[in-house]
């Protein structure tokens, strides 16, 4: 992704993600887009140039035609390393097509190129569509956050 790219892809990602955990009951939606602002802010504080982090634009092979983003995290400990897959989405306009496996192959290529030992992800519970994708990549449910509300 080029700086050029950057901030009118952030925008919108942001607001997605406060949806989405106001969806899942863990955001209040008056304060959703807040601390949307707040977690992108303090995972990107950098930017693209943020260390550690990799934004990519995926490119159909054939026309260069852009089909999607991907945002991973390098993350490791002194036992284990793993990209974590901090944003993925195909545009809804090439949606069905096969971008959302090929995206997620090309992260997994890269990750290992960077050297880590395994990716990881959050799905969230109303995203059949993502979550059956990632189950037929061979991702595995690793845990699992649940809610009561009172």
């Amino acid at each position: 992704m080029t700086e050029d790219e950057f901030s009118p892809w952030a925008e919108p990602q942001i607001a997605r993600y406060a949806q989405a955990k106001t969806r899942a009951g863990a955001w209040n939606p008056e304060e959703a887009l807040a601390n949307s602002h707040e977690n992108f802010d303090r995972m990107l504080p950098k930017g693209l140039a943020t260390p550690g982090h990799h934004v990519w634009v995926a490119r159909d092979e054939k026309t260069s035609e852009r089909v999607g983003t991907l945002w991973i995290e390098m993350r490791s400990s002194a036992a284990h390393s793993e990209a974590y897959v901090c944003f993925v989405e195909v545009d809804e306009a090439q949606r069905g097509k096969g971008y959302g496996r090929a995206i997620m192959d090309a992260g997994a290529t890269a990750a290992r190129r960077l050297g880590v030992a395994s990716m990881a992800l959050n799905v969230f519970e109303d995203n059949t569509t993502a979550y059956n994708l990632y189950s037929s990549l061979g991702y595995r449910t690793a845990n699992r956050t649940m809610r009561l509300e009172l």
